[in-house]
């Protein structure tokens, strides 16, 4: 969760309107995960390069992070790692 959220971070630098992850939100968010959350994680050889931290909320799913390493930008890690709604709905 903290690489998510330590990409998101780095991606969001530049927005005016970015929200601020200090330690406390951060520990915040990872508490909502372990609540009700959902994680993806994309990996090559073994490190985190993107992710998507996203709620649940009985059949709502709220996507709340995406963040990728700046260098696979191109391939939009972080979206490519949301849950599949449609799965979710059959569990």
């Amino acid at each position: 969760m903290r690489t998510i959220l330590a990409l998101h971070r780095e991606r969001s630098q530049g927005w005016r309107n970015a929200m601020h992850l200090d330690a406390c939100e951060e520990l915040r968010v990872i508490q909502m995960v372990v609540r009700c959350g959902l994680a993806g994680i994309a990996t090559i050889d073994g490190r985190c390069y993107g992710g998507s931290i996203s709620y649940r909320n009985g059949d709502v799913v709220s996507a709340r992070f995406l963040a990728q390493d700046p260098a696979y930008d191109l391939y939009r890690l972080g979206f490519l790692c949301l849950p599949d709604v449609r799965q979710l709905r059959r569990s």
